[in-house]
């Protein structure tokens, strides 16, 4: 097939060109493109006779990736290891109240603990504190939750 087409070059129209020499031109897929028999000038790309003679550049080679690596000063470091953990005895209180009375008054005594771990600049040993004051107040909690039927039980028939 000895098809002439014409092509859109800097917003005027070039040709006609042969399939080869559309190839030596290096025409694009966003080029625009008309031949005989065509009612419209359409890109390159939705011609399927053009695909083997269409340009596409090379993808861009990426460049290699350097890893970023956040450091903190050594004032941001100290700022975050000194930040006194919280106690929780408002929490450990209300649930030695409310709850469950053994676990709540374990909860109370490692917040007592965290608290004078805290002013005596033990910041490491008073978040281990704060956490099993966390973990008993929780435990307080859900066991005041799963007793409170049987409490009600026990006074209605008592």
């Amino acid at each position: 097939m000895n098809e002439e087409y014409f092509i859109v070059v800097n917003n005027s129209h070039a040709g006609p060109y042969s399939v080869e020499q559309l190839k030596e031109l290096n025409i694009t897929p966003e080029t625009y493109v008309w031949r005989r028999g065509m009612k419209q000038w359409i890109k390159a790309k939705d011609i399927p006779e053009l695909s083997v003679v269409l340009w596409n550049p090379p993808a861009p080679t990426p460049l290699p990736v350097q890893p970023v690596v956040i450091s903190q000063s050594n004032e941001q470091s100290s700022q975050l290891s000194t930040k006194e953990p919280p106690s929780y005895l408002v929490w450990s209180i209300i649930t030695a109240i409310v709850f469950f009375l053994p676990l709540g008054v374990v909860a109370m005594i490692f917040s007592g603990i965290t608290r004078t771990r805290c002013r005596n600049g033990e910041i490491e040993k008073a978040r281990s504190s704060s956490e099993l004051a966390a973990w008993f107040g929780i435990g307080a909690f859900v066991m005041g939750l799963i007793s409170f039927p049987f409490q009600i039980v026990i006074a209605l028939f008592w």
